[in-house]
């Protein structure tokens, strides 16, 4: 299924590949970083198996953000000092936050592909590397 908006055609994608391939870095950290900088999305949800395993994610992107001098030369400033990492809103009013696997206390659950996933996560989510949907649950990562 394809999702349109604003006239373009977003295309899934699925990334495969060996352990230690830097699957998460492109995905959970560059493509994210790059969605930021570039105002593409709205709210970006970073999802792992723990809260703790998420939150480091999101705070390698406020960090990188925060003190990366060619981003901030050529976006400008991004964000400010002293935010939690793990749920933020950039000054270009993007919303990142880390969620893991049951981290979501009261919420029903669905089970897909041997894995059980908060009902949040099967919530209508535009497809990002490594972020299950509601169409492909059974994300490893």
């Amino acid at each position: 299924m394809l999702e349109q908006r604003d006239g373009e055609v977003v295309t899934p994608m699925a990334v495969a590949a060996p352990r230690e391939f830097a699957k998460t870095t492109v995905c959970a950290f560059g493509y994210v970083l790059h969605q930021i900088c570039f105002r593409k999305r709205h709210f970006i949800l970073i999802g792992s198996d723990t809260e703790d395993l998420a939150s480091d994610l999101t705070g390698y992107i406020y960090l990188e953000l925060l003190y990366n001098e060619r981003l901030q030369q050529d976006f400008g400033e991004l964000v400010k000092g002293n935010k939690p990492v793990d749920d933020f809103v950039t000054l270009n009013d993007i919303r990142v936050k880390a969620r893991g696997r049951g981290s979501a206390s009261g919420v029903s659950s669905t089970s897909s592909g041997g894995r059980t996933w908060p009902s949040w996560m099967t919530w209508r989510m535009t497809p990002t590397c490594g972020i299950p949907t509601s169409s492909n649950p059974s994300w490893t990562g």
